[in-house]
């Protein structure tokens, strides 16, 4: 057994000995075509006296549960970086509590309100009631309808009291047995184009009082 292991397990038993309770720990074992990975469960064995007299030690090989789990983080840390790149809003709510499982940094961007502390958290948990009742009342559409629904113009104040315009569309998912899991949503923040917009149509107006006036 090599020493860093053996360096572990001695550890882990005086641990076991002087607390009384049960210690787990994970190692590396080299093996043919690769490490394998175990985990080991070192159970106190007390005497009458409460004493603990020996350590039951079981291990058990979890490098195909590893794999999948390292797998599964470096997909979600793919999507994340994917996202977070995007030059739109996008969010993800569970369908049953219409909690936030994903918010990406442009929405961060344009509205002030932080993604890390996102998750598990709903719209009114981050947003005025006005504007969380609205996302709320546009999330249980989209659910009701099994389609997507289209807001073509969605104004939002953020942290620093800046309206912003978004046009959000909000897709319900389904799994395999036909339930709604996750509503994925896009918001475009279209707030410098209703600004032209609206620029454009003054100066149109400006110029046809100029010729009529002239």
């Amino acid at each position: 057994m090599p020493e860093d292991v053996v360096a572990m397990f001695d550890a882990s038993i005086a641990g076991v000995f002087a607390t009384g309770r049960v210690h787990t720990l994970e190692f590396r074992f080299p093996a043919p075509g690769g490490d394998r990975r175990f985990e080991a469960l070192h159970v106190p064995e007390q005497a009458a006296d409460g004493n603990v007299r020996t350590v039951l030690c079981v291990a058990r090989d979890i490098t195909g549960r590893k794999r999948t789990e390292d797998e599964l983080l470096r997909q979600k840390n793919l999507l994340a970086a994917i996202t977070d790149n995007l030059p739109v809003g996008v969010f993800i709510k569970d369908a049953k509590t219409l909690r936030y499982i994903l918010r990406n940094r442009f929405l961060e961007g344009s509205n002030g309100y932080p993604v890390d502390t996102s998750a598990g958290k709903t719209a009114h948990d981050l947003f005025p009631k006005e504007q969380a009742d609205f996302s709320v009342a546009t999330d249980l559409r989209a659910l009701d309808n099994g389609r997507m629904f289209e807001v073509s113009e969605q104004e939002m104040l953020g942290r620093s009291g800046e309206p912003r315009i978004f046009h959000v569309r909000k897709v319900p998912l389904f799994g395999e047995d036909g339930r709604p899991q996750v509503v994925v949503g896009i918001a475009d923040d279209i707030t410098e184009r209703k600004r032209a917009e609206q620029a454009l149509r003054a100066a149109q107006q400006h110029l046809q009082v100029a010729v009529h006036g002239g």
